[in-house]
């Protein structure tokens, strides 16, 4: 949901409003799942059609291709946000 806003408060919304009761009724605990959720969503938070994406290059005066190749990197960082939140909060608490 995220990807479609590169937005991660807009696609955790839509997230949650889609699958936030099939989530809980799973049994997962409401803190875990908004973890989750959120880091989820954080993965592809700067995606080019998004607002960080250009606030942040703006910030750092940084050219269009410098921003594009920041990209990877963040995806890493998030998805390790991911990994670990999910290892955490849906395996081990």
């Amino acid at each position: 949901m995220a990807a479609a806003t590169a937005s991660t408060s807009t696609g955790v919304i839509l997230a949650t409003g889609s699958f936030g009761d099939a989530i809980l009724n799973m049994g997962t605990a409401p803190l875990a799942a908004a973890v989750m959720v959120h880091t989820g969503a954080t993965v592809i938070d700067s995606l080019p059609q998004g607002n960080y994406f250009h606030v942040s290059a703006d910030s750092m005066k940084m050219t269009i291709k410098q921003r594009m190749g920041v990209i990877p990197y963040e995806a890493i960082v998030g998805g390790t946000m991911a990994i670990v939140a999910t290892l955490i909060y849906g395996f081990i608490l």
